[in-house]
């Protein structure tokens, strides 16, 4: 198959002055087609681009017309590049055809058409150029043909700096000279900042809080090691590190807020605890060989053989009076437990 193209036509079609409408930027193209050097008849599918050379491969723009209808190889479609595509500079336009509905790729007819210019668009140039003498109505500040009129000094504002100007001189912005209240909302937000050039100091207290800050954008790896430490952190809400433990003998009762522990003596059944030097060890057990060792808190801790079960026991005091604590069995293997002795650590 050889598409080619024959004749083509470029139209511009201006509105009444009249209406007083603007004009827009579509053009009306109309071109005719041959198919096998016959008139191409039935509908096609007609990409056009634009060119800024010959033989430039990348366009700098395309309009796509799809299913438009030739009848006798002609037709019309409507081209819109913008109002930048044409600044008085050589465009080239390359046809691409291909029937109407096929996805396959489209046929790039050749060569490209060079864009000419209208009689009225060769007098616009003309008149873009024109000098100030050439002009009539002109203004009365421009009759000296100089463009002086108008702003006769400059006064520095707030957060500018540079004085009074005159005639020619620079204004720029004073060090510091942009308050916040200069600022609109939201005006500076991550992508007017450098990475790191917001630190700590140069954050007012209390400038951010959780209001200022969005839901997640604070995470684990942007929190300095050691940064968040027990003054930082609300102990009514967030368990302080436990510090300390039980003893021997004792259970964990609780942890204050502060992280302290709180530990009490392990209870004991009276009926286990026997009278042996001391009031508060109850009956039920007989014992001799004691020996008695006061703790610094003046707490006892009674050690004894028990004579009915053959061990070594021990009676650790929870109070100065003995009148309660822990009964335990140090040692049973065989008969054990005479002529107990102790020494406090």
């Amino acid at each position: 198959m050889r598409l080619n193209l024959s004749v083509c036509f470029i139209f511009l079609f201006f509105a009444s002055a009249a209406l007083a409408a603007p004009l827009g930027t579509a053009i009306t193209y109309q071109g005719q087609l041959r198919f096998n050097d016959d008139l191409a008849s039935g509908l096609f599918d007609i990409q056009i681009c634009l060119f800024d050379d010959l033989s430039e491969p990348i366009p700098l723009d395309c309009v796509m017309s799809d299913m438009v209808p030739v009848e006798e190889g002609v037709f019309t479609v409507e081209l819109d590049f913008g109002d930048m595509a044409f600044v008085g500079d050589e465009r080239y336009i390359e046809l691409r055809v291909r029937p109407g509905g096929d996805p396959g790729g489209f046929i790039a007819l050749s060569p490209r058409q060079l864009v000419t210019p209208s009689p009225e668009a060769l007098n616009a140039s003309f008149s873009a150029s024109a000098p100030w003498g050439g002009l009539t109505n002109v203004p009365a500040g421009f009759a000296d043909n100089l463009d002086n009129e108008g702003v006769t000094d400059i006064t520095a504002g707030a957060g500018l700096a540079g004085g009074m100007i005159t005639s020619s001189g620079t204004i720029s912005v004073a060090p510091q000279g942009i308050e916040q209240s200069m600022l609109a909302l939201n005006a500076v937000g991550s992508d007017q900042i450098e990475d790191n050039a917001v630190t700590a100091a140069e954050l007012a207290d209390n400038a951010v809080d959780t209001d200022a800050i969005i839901d997640a954008n604070v995470t684990r790896e942007k929190i300095a090691p050691g940064a968040i430490g027990i003054d930082e952190i609300d102990p009514t809400i967030i368990q302080v590190r436990v510090e300390g433990m039980c003893g021997e003998g004792e259970f964990l009762r609780g942890i204050t807020a502060d992280g302290d522990v709180v530990c009490e003596l392990l209870p004991v059944a009276f009926d286990r605890v026997i009278a042996l030097a001391t009031p508060g060890l109850g009956t039920g057990i007989t014992g001799d060989n004691t020996d008695v060792k006061v703790r610094s808190d003046d707490r006892p801790i009674v050690a004894f053989y028990d004579n009915s079960t053959l061990e070594l026991r021990l009676f650790s005091c929870a109070d100065q009076s003995c009148s309660n604590g822990v009964l335990r069995t140090l040692d049973s293997a065989g008969d054990v437990g005479q002529y107990v002795t102790m020494a406090l650590r």
